[in-house]
C-alpha cells in the first residue's frame, strides 16, 4: 500500500471519527426506585445516534446497553414525549434479545415520583422484551436499538436538545428515557431508571458506532423487527 493510500485512509478515518463525535451522545441513568439491594445504574447506557433520513423522515437510533457485571435484564423501555413520531424498527443483539412495540405496564413503574415533573410514558413509543422477558431482555453484554422516525421538520440536533431539556418548558417539549430492569442480583428484584447526563466516549468508540450504522448493522445486529411507520 503506497503512502498516498495510507494518508487517504487515515483521512477517511479522521472524518468518520469527527462525524461520529458530532452525531452521537451517550446518556447514563439514575435509579428512581429502591427495591433491589444493588443499584445497577452504573451499567446502563443509552447511545443516541443520528440514523439519517429515510422515507421523508429524519431518524434517530436509541441503543440501550447493559454492560454488567451484575445480573439484570432491561425488560421495558419508555419515552416521555419529545421530537418522536413513531417506532420504525427494533433491533436486538445478540439473537436472544427480542423486543416488541408496547410496554406492559404502560407507564414506567415509579415514574409518578420523578421530579421535577412525573415521568408520563408515551404509550405508543414504549417497548417490552417478548416473553419470557428474562431470556429475551437485555442482559449483561446485550443491547437493543429502537429506531424512531422524527416529527416532520425535526432533526437529530432537535432530539438532543429535547433530551437536554428533559421536561416540557414554555410549550417546548422535552424528552426523557426510562428503563425498567428486572432480575437484579441475588434478590431478583426490579427497579426503574431515568436518563441523566451525557457521557463523552473515546473517538474510537464513536467510530465503531458510526461504522455499524454505515453497514446497517450487518454482521453485528442479529435480529430485526420492522414495525413500519406510526404516528404519535
Amino acid at each position: 500500500m503506497n503512502r498516498f493510500m495510507v494518508k487517504g485512509l487515515a483521512g477517511v478515518a479522521a472524518l468518520l471519527g469527527a462525524a461520529a463525535w458530532a452525531s452521537a451522545d451517550t446518556f447514563t441513568f439514575s435509579r428512581i426506585e429502591n427495591n433491589a439491594g444493588q443499584n445497577v445504574a452504573a451499567q446502563l447506557f443509552a447511545d443516541v445516534i443520528d440514523a439519517g433520513p429515510s422515507g421523508g423522515y429524519n431518524r434517530v437510533d436509541f441503543i440501550f446497553r447493559n454492560e454488567g457485571p451484575t445480573g439484570s435484564v432491561i425488560s421495558e423501555i419508555y419515552f416521555d414525549d419529545g421530537t418522536l413520531l413513531g417506532i420504525s424498527e427494533i433491533i436486538g443483539s445478540p439473537s436472544s434479545v427480542d423486543f416488541s412495540r408496547g410496554a406492559v405496564p404502560e407507564n414506567l413503574p415509579g415514574g409518578q415520583n420523578v421530579s421535577p415533573t412525573p415521568f408520563v410514558s408515551s404509550v405508543t413509543f414504549s417497548a417490552s422484551a417478548d416473553n419470557p422477558a428474562p431470556h429475551n431482555g437485555v442482559g449483561p453484554g446485550g443491547r437493543v436499538t429502537i429506531r424512531f422516525n422524527l416529527l416532520t421538520g425535526k432533526t437529530f440536533a432537535d432530539t438532543l436538545l429535547a433530551i437536554a431539556q428533559g421536561v416540557d418548558v414554555g410549550g417546548v417539549e422535552g424528552l426523557r428515557m426510562g428503563l425498567h430492569v428486572t432480575g437484579i442480583g441475588q434478590s431478583d428484584s426490579s427497579d426503574s431508571f431515568v436518563n441523566t447526563q451525557v457521557v463523552p466516549l473515546p473517538m474510537a468508540a464513536w467510530m465503531g458506532l458510526t461504522l455499524m450504522g454505515c453497514v446497517g448493522g450487518v454482521g453485528y445486529f442479529r435480529k430485526r423487527r420492522n414495525l413500519g411507520e406510526m404516528s404519535a
